[in-house]
């Protein structure tokens, strides 16, 4: 996908192996022609700035600034030019990445307040710098070393295509393969040569004419109790396209799909492994559309699971009909409705302490990163301008609507979701 300023412009897609532009809308563009540093289609000839370094700072689907891995980064491992000593780079479930030399020399590589590269260790700051063969912070000069086949023309490492999860959980890339449609079987050989094969484990499909594209899900996060409504935006869907949430397929009653094929809604499963035995209270699992004539969509980053930190209950609605037509105002009376980010208690007493890991809900917004509760203080400063800027988010209503006197609602993520059925408030 193709954005400018955090407005979608241009999305991609492999049609037998060649490379297709589209608009917002779904219109295929026609080829595109890569160069080194050039990206060609229709009337656009793009200047491309490249930066495939394994770690740099990229944008979330929320256009946060966030580290970014290359998708190489667990083929390599890191040498210090000095002492010789090996570093390998690590992600764990929930996202956090860290370098470390296996036993005590070990850092957390984050963004700092001004979205730089920086390596944590003992509540120590360490800038870091990357090139192309070498990462370098505090003592340490590590160069990349790959122990897999690297294609020195395309300066690619294509002799690992497999990303190592869990010790129950892999990832891979299926290559093209030459024996043609259907039923394949699947073998996993460990490095002691022992292997387990899955007889049909994977269908093949060759030159599928359609090519999915999942642009957003929201939302994005929620319990691993699964139940809740979650939306997939993007094109090229079908009226049969099937859904896996991390590997699990949804069953079709809980799938409906737009008559422009465009939206899906789906009801979330629940996660079926324990977050406490994996060590982490949330996890990213990737997100699959599978159409019926093998075209697929995949989203790595789709859905972050966590283990939810509230009970929210109604104990009575004031005004419980309206118009079909909307605009009724509602009150909702209950229990454990929450106005703050996320948090896992790590550090000091029950409630948020600095120190305390938070999901970031707003990260949107230019202001300085902070853990959030709107119902203390929902004001804060913008980072350029000085402004105050209210956490809230005040939209007004469409053509300046008011409804009881109400001229505007709050849209921030950080405020509960309310839902009258299937249809969000």
């Amino acid at each position: 996908m193709l954005y400018d300023d955090g407005i979608l412009l241009y999305q991609f897609a492999v049609d037998s192996n060649v490379i297709h532009a589209y608009d917002i809308n779904g219109t295929d563009l026609g080829t595109v022609t890569v160069g080194l540093t050039s990206l060609t289609f229709g009337s656009e000839n793009l200047t491309v700035n490249m930066n495939n370094q394994v770690l740099s700072v990229g944008r979330d689907d929320d256009f946060t600034e966030e580290v970014r891995l290359a998708d190489y980064w667990y083929s390599v491992v890191l040498q210090d030019v000095v002492t010789s000593d090996y570093y390998n780079i690590y992600k764990e479930l929930d996202g956090d990445i860290y370098v470390s030399n296996g036993s005590l020399d070990t850092y957390k590589i984050q963004l700092n307040s001004s979205n730089n590269l920086v390596a944590i260790q003992d509540s120590n700051e360490y800038a870091i710098t990357v090139t192309d063969t070498n990462i370098s912070f505090d003592d340490n000069n590590l160069k990349m070393l790959t122990p897999y086949i690297y294609n020195a023309s395309t300066r690619e490492i294509i002799g690992n295509r497999v990303e190592v999860i869990s010790s129950s959980q892999l990832r891979f890339t299926v290559p093209q393969l030459t024996s043609g449609q259907g039923y394949k079987d699947v073998t996993i050989m460990n490095p002691d040569t022992k292997e387990a094969t899955l007889s049909n484990g994977f269908y093949y499909y060759t030159n599928p004419s359609s090519n999915p594209v999942i642009s957003l899900v929201d939302p994005n996060f929620g319990s691993i109790s699964g139940g809740s409504q979650v939306t997939l935006y993007g094109f090229d869907f079908d009226e049969t396209s099937r859904v896996f949430v991390d590997g699990t397929e949804i069953s079709s009653g809980d799938v409906n799909i737009n008559l422009d094929y465009t939206e899906i809604d789906i009801i979330l499963p629940a996660y079926t492994k324990d977050l406490t035995e994996l060590n982490t209270t949330q996890i990213w699992v990737p997100i699959v559309v599978l159409n019926q004539d093998g075209g697929t969509a995949n989203k790595e980053k789709g859905f972050l699971y966590v283990i939810p930190s509230s009970a929210p209950s109604i104990s009575s609605i004031t005004t419980n009909t309206g118009s079909t037509t909307g605009g009724a105002v509602v009150a909702i009376e209950g229990y454990d409705f929450r106005y703050f980010e996320p948090y896992t208690n790590e550090v000091g007493g029950p409630g948020y302490d600095v120190g305390d890991s938070y999901v970031n809900l707003n990260g949107s917004l230019n202001v300085l990163e902070e853990w959030d509760d709107l119902e203390n203080d929902y004001t804060s400063t913008d980072i350029d301008t000085a402004a105050s800027v209210d956490l809230r988010e005040p939209k007004t209503f469409d053509g300046g609507a008011t409804y009881s006197f109400y001229s505007e609602y709050y849209d921030s993520p950080i405020l509960p979701d309310i839902y009258f059925g299937t249809e969000k408030s």
